[in-house]
């Protein structure tokens, strides 16, 4: 039985790029870039931005989605920042 949000997956794909970052927020366009352009890995873009947005607007604690090293201020600037360049890269 999978207890987990269904946006845990989206956050964990982005969270993991950055886990032993300095500063992750500084990550945005380099973790997009590599996830975006990987002929391996296979996503509906739209629906990742939606499981983003569905995250960032609950209460729960993301970054205890998995384990790392970042506060929750700092999780929640970075998928907040990916949010942003996400939709600016899915409308352009």
């Amino acid at each position: 039985m999978n207890t987990q949000p269904a946006w845990a997956m989206a956050v964990r794909t982005m969270v993991y790029p950055i886990m032993f970052s300095v500063n992750p927020v500084d990550e945005v366009d380099r973790v997009l870039e590599q996830l975006m352009e990987k002929a391996t890995v296979k996503r509906n873009w739209h629906q990742m931005l939606e499981s983003l947005r569905s995250a960032l607007a609950s209460e729960s604690k993301l970054s205890e989605t998995m384990s790392q090293v970042h506060s929750e201020a700092v999780i929640r600037a970075y998928l907040t920042k990916v949010s942003i360049a996400l939709e600016s890269k899915l409308s352009s």
